[in-house]
């Protein structure tokens, strides 16, 4: 049984990499299976299909992260503005430190609307009521609209993050910790923005 777990922990850690890599399309199961030693079989045992294991890697990423901004108090019933900093600062971080993820949730975005769908109504949803929470605590007559504003921060992050080291040749003088930490200032301002 503990081993049947592992193996299963193993495929994710894995099938991650690949789909990061490759895409959901280009990924062969084969290819997994192999890579740790197994038979394809063995995978089927754990996973009905590509699209299952597919799901399972998108769940667990969406499931670490919501459980990363719990454990950083993110959910709190204390709504103020370094609360609502707090978030997009732990959201970047986090962003930055699992860029494998990072590129999944960018094709996931691109690549697949049902999946796209899945993850707005389980992930992106919960996060902008949240945020929401906070920006009406803050800015009650803020208009409605500030909800596209926060949207808008959100995806500019995961693709900032994403595309980071693909462009760091443009910014020879600087290292990618000063672009990141210039770049949380850029997200803060516009935060700072949206609770006018």
């Amino acid at each position: 049984m503990v081993k049947d777990r592992e193996t299963k922990v193993l495929l994710l850690e894995v099938a991650e990499k690949h789909f990061s890599e490759c895409g959901y399309s280009a990924v062969s199961l084969k290819d997994i299976a192999s890579e740790i030693g197994i038979a394809k079989s063995t995978l089927f045992h754990h996973f009905s299909s590509k699209q299952d294991l597919y799901l399972a890697v998108v769940e667990q990423i969406f499931q670490d992260l919501k459980e990363l901004l719990r454990d950083k108090n993110m959910f709190s019933e204390s709504y103020n503005r370094e609360s609502f900093n707090h978030f997009f600062r732990n959201f970047l971080q986090w962003l930055d430190e699992n860029s494998n993820r990072t590129k999944i949730i960018i094709r996931l975005q691109l690549e697949n609307s049902e999946h796209s769908k899945k993850l707005s109504k389980r992930f992106w949803v919960p996060m902008l009521k949240y945020l929401d929470a906070i920006r009406i605590q803050l800015n009650p007559s803020r208009s409605k609209d500030a909800r596209v504003a926060i949207l808008g921060v959100l995806n500019s992050m995961i693709h900032f993050v994403f595309s980071l080291d693909s462009h760091l040749f443009l910014f020879q003088d600087k290292s990618r910790e000063d672009l990141l930490l210039a770049y949380e200032n850029h997200v803060l301002l516009n935060v700072q923005h949206i609770l006018l």
